[in-house]
């Protein structure tokens, strides 16, 4: 019922303005249904609950829904999917069977891919390191539609900025309201075109990823890592800078599982459900590492979010390490032998292993190790050196890459563009289809699969009201640089020689070069000192990559020293290459500052440090 009911309100155009709170309601109490239901069997029939009478078939049901709800551009309905699966594992893992977590783990799996759909769909068309906002493979061109309202195109630009952008570019991204109520009421789709376009059928072959659906699904993938967090690290005394937005404090905690040994349902969990709940974070964290290497994407979606720096997932991807390598390094502590020896001879077997001529350069042998990483404490302290190495390379890296150069994100970022619309044509009308075809084409919907769900522009399913008959509100944007509008000046003025009156395309260009220009010069409108601290204030794109770098390995840094002198010595081979290779290239000053405490701790530990203070 919850299903159809969730179907067939999409397909409806702004259907979710009546139906939205009942949905809710009835989600809601579905979800605490289900979550009482396996309490009371857990208290009154544990053998029933442990045979899965029922149960597991209720419980993959109710995450077969909420994975549809994630998947939905509509904001309120996909932040609804993720509190319900919150509510659902955070009330009810103390009761969940093995089986159960399976079905738990699986479906987090499939929610956090379906989330990841939208910019996988983008970063296709992009190679890496290319500063072609056009697309390299294909074309990608920026479809504007009068459908939104200006308070629901303010609320889509806050969430952008909270997706897009870090916490302290948030503060200083002042973004001056558009005079033009027409831009206010836009909103945006990315039509991804494939290299061998073919004009007779481009629905078949135009893909469309609405900006609308872009956010909200980056903004549930958030919503997500926070309850991924709190099922692996709830409770954990090893709170580091990023995981105190994330996790409750310990007073919050339910008292059942402040006694346990380990946080959250760690203790819970299987190596194989462990091993598929990092397959998310991983893929969280490569997704946001692949969005951040293509310079045009970024310099692309800055514009459509109106940001004053590239946009970057820089907080996703620093939000999954953390996670994931504070996870593992709860396990680690686990261990029952944490002495030196110990750990040296679990590394050396273990990477005499990885370095066998059967794995080694492979990317099979590699995949079939970290596949293997979690078979037992032995090989945490493995994964552990392995991404703390791994990111200080990464660091060292964009270091070397970017010092006394600014990236090429920065360098576009700074370049004014606009978008100007392509000559008219049927494309407006095959792309946007009237009612009449869109409800031929709702005749072989029925079997959607949830990944085309997740592009499904829900706005194009039937024709606006109160749309006058030729009343076209569909246009079509190509992008233009200062070049692209210099070179078409220059030709403007070669051709009205030859022309006493411009012709129509030239009157379409010249008002849209007027009206788009009109944002650029809002800058004279403010003090000139508001402008300098504006500018000043922003923190440009590969400023904010080093930084969140930074900030990781500081807080790991930090973590280490944080241990007994026992520990830290035992942990010394983990954490080494990575301060190795920091020693050899960092020029940050704080993080110079933070390898001199743990070179002297190192010291310390192994008595080797004289304090001249202390010598008489």
């Amino acid at each position: 019922m919850l299903q159809n009911w969730l179907r067939r309100t999409t397909k409806i155009y702004k259907g979710w303005e009546n139906f939205a709170t009942n949905f809710k309601q009835c989600c809601g109490l579905a979800t605490d249904l289900i979550v009482d239901y396996i309490q009371h069997i857990s208290d009154t029939s544990p053998f029933k609950l442990s045979k899965g009478y029922g149960v597991n078939l209720m419980l993959q049901q109710l995450f077969l829904v909420l994975t549809e709800c994630v998947a939905q551009p509509m904001e309120i309905i996909s932040r609804l999917g993720c509190a319900c699966i919150r509510h659902t594992v955070m009330s009810a893992g103390e009761y969940l069977t093995d089986e159960m977590w399976d079905i738990v783990c699986y479906n987090l799996r499939r929610c956090c891919r379906v989330s990841l759909c939208s910019v996988k769909q983008l970063m296709v068309c992009f190679h890496v390191e290319s500063d072609n906002f056009y697309g390299d493979i294909g074309e990608v061109k920026v479809a504007a539609r009068r459908d939104y309202t200006i308070q629901e195109s303010e609320r889509l630009r806050q969430l952008s900025h909270q997706v897009f952008l870090l916490d302290c570019q948030q503060g200083s991204n002042i973004i001056l309201k558009s005079t033009c109520v027409e831009d206010d009421e836009r909103s945006f789709t990315f039509l991804l075109f494939p290299p061998n376009y073919s004009s007779s059928d481009p629905d078949s072959s135009v893909l469309r990823v609405p900006f609308c659906s872009l956010v909200v699904s980056l903004l549930s993938h958030q919503i997500l890592l926070q309850t991924l967090g709190s099922i692996l690290l709830q409770g954990t005394k090893y709170m580091l800078p990023t995981l105190m937005s994330l996790l409750p404090a310990e007073s919050s905690m339910p008292s059942s599982l402040n006694g346990t040994k380990k946080p959250g349902f760690l203790s819970r969990l299987s190596n194989k459900q462990l091993c598929i709940l990092f397959k998310c974070l991983d893929e969280s964290y490569k997704t946001a590492c692949d969005f951040d290497a293509r310079p045009g994407l970024k310099f692309l979606v800055q514009k459509v979010a109106q940001t004053n720096v590239a946009a970057n997932l820089y907080k996703q991807a620093g939000v999954s390490w953390t996670i994931q390598m504070v996870t593992i390094f709860e396990m680690c502590m686990s261990s029952e032998d944490l002495s030196l020896d110990c750990i040296k001879k679990i590394l050396l077997n273990k990477i005499n292993l990885s370095e066998a001529p059967d794995n080694k350069n492979t990317d099979e042998g590699k995949v079939e190790n970290e596949s293997t990483l979690i078979n037992g404490n032995t090989n945490e302290f493995l994964m552990l050196r392995q991404k703390f190495k791994d990111i200080c390379e990464t660091y060292t890296e964009h270091t070397i890459d970017k010092e006394g150069l600014p990236t090429i994100a920065d360098r576009m970022s700074d370049q004014p563009i606009f978008f100007l619309a392509t000559p008219a044509d049927d494309m407006s009308e095959s792309l946007f289809p009237s009612k009449q075809n869109e409800s031929d084409k709702h005749q072989n919907e029925n079997n959607i699969d949830l990944s085309s769900q997740t592009c499904y522009d829900s706005s194009d399913s039937e024709d606006l009201p109160n749309l006058k008959k030729g009343d076209s509100k569909d246009k079509i944007y190509t992008l233009a640089t200062e070049d692209t509008i210099n070179s078409l000046i220059s030709e403007y003025k070669k051709r009205k020689n030859h022309h006493s009156m411009p012709s129509k395309s030239n009157e379409k260009v010249s008002r849209k070069l007027s009206s788009s220009s009109k944002p650029q010069s809002s800058d004279d409108l403010l003090p000139e000192d508001i402008v300098m601290q504006r500018r000043n204030s922003i923190m440009k794109d590969g400023e904010a990559q080093l930084q969140v770098f930074k900030q990781l390995i500081q807080s790991f840094l930090d973590l280490h020293q944080s241990l007994p002198d026992c520990h830290f010595k035992a942990y010394l081979p983990v954490f080494f290459p990575g301060v190795q290779f920091l020693v050899a290239y960092t020029t940050d000053g704080e993080l110079r500052i933070a390898l001199s405490e743990w070179l002297q701790r190192l010291a310390m530990c192994c008595d080797f440090y004289v304090d001249p203070r202390t010598v008489k």
